[in-house]
């Protein structure tokens, strides 16, 4: 965590943002604040897209051009995201409100009663009686005199924010990766990491002969039981599977259970676990699947799978 903003009264925890609709119905976000590499551009983009009901690709950001942009405090550290995000938000969701309550007139509707949605207002419910964000545009830019009673020509707003106080941010990073899904992969389950014929066979087979089953098509080898990742990456070192194997923890047992081949093992103190198996999976359909009947290593072996290949 860190300190984003130094708090009100100085420019620093001070931003703007200046917010239109186009008569096309595409969004333009202008800052005083300014991206050195923090994908600002993006984050902006997407808030005024989710406020003002959107496609991404209709936003246009426009920082560091100080002649049309407004008077702002500039890059600096993580500020940015905190107090711009807040000033886009704002200035956006003043434009929102002013497209319901025009939309409302247009459409004989309350505007609680309003959703905006790709670039279309509607009723909800009916979504088929609706107006476009351009149409919208059209009558606050051009047919003025349609517009309700006591509101504005134009379809635009600037909010400067002000952080109250110093503001902390924090994040976390996920990465996410596809296993399963394209390509051919071939599959193994133990029923638990650490345990003889899984050490001393299944495991250490699919590692001698993981360059075989890659020669014959497959484009991913992997290892799943029902153990954390924790001891999934210590017995993957143990057994040197890096490059060879990619060792995958189903903590929970959730793919198990999916795939509907868990076992009980509880009455050798292992508790719910996976049935030993091994399959070929080609672009997420299942093109080889051999269950063991029993104990021991008999049908899903990498011999196995090679032959199958």
């Amino acid at each position: 965590m860190e300190p984003t903003a130094l708090g009100a009264g100085s420019m620093l925890g001070t931003e703007a943002a200046h917010v239109t609709v186009s008569m096309a119905g595409k969004v333009t976000v202008a800052l005083g604040t300014s991206s050195h590499g923090q994908s600002l551009a993006t984050t902006m983009a997407q808030i005024a897209a989710d406020e003002l009901g959107v496609d991404i690709d209709d936003v246009t950001v426009i920082d560091g051009e100080t002649d049309i942009t407004p008077i702002g405090g500039g890059t600096g550290g993580s500020r940015s995201g905190v107090i711009g995000g807040a000033a886009t938000h704002r200035a956006a969701e003043t434009v929102r409100q002013k497209v319901l309550v025009v939309a409302a007139d247009m459409l004989e509707a309350a505007a609680q009663d309003l959703e905006v949605d790709r670039g279309r207002v509607y009723v909800r419910g009916t979504p088929t009686k609706s107006v476009t964000l351009a149409d919208v545009a059209h009558l606050a830019y051009v047919d003025t005199k349609g517009l309700p009673a006591g509101v504005e020509p134009g379809l635009e707003a600037v909010v400067r924010y002000s952080t109250p106080a110093t503001t902390y941010a924090n994040a976390c990073h996920i990465c996410t990766v596809e296993i399963l899904g394209t390509g051919k992969v071939v599959l193994f389950a133990v029923p638990g990491a650490f345990t003889p014929t899984c050490s001393d066979y299944h495991l250490p087979g699919f590692v001698l002969r993981a360059d075989e089953l890659r020669a014959k098509g497959a484009t991913t080898v992997a290892c799943i039981s029902v153990n954390d990742p924790f001891v999934m990456g210590a017995w993957g070192r143990d057994q040197k599977a890096e490059g060879a194997v990619v060792m995958l923890a189903d903590g929970n047992g959730e793919f198990t259970r999916a795939v509907d081949l868990q076992m009980d093992g509880s009455a050798v103190g292992l508790g719910t676990r996976s049935q030993r198996y091994a399959a070929v999976i080609e672009d997420g359909v299942v093109t080889f699947l051999a269950v063991e009947p029993g104990p021991g290593l008999n049908v899903s072996s990498a011999e196995d799978v090679l032959a199958a290949l």
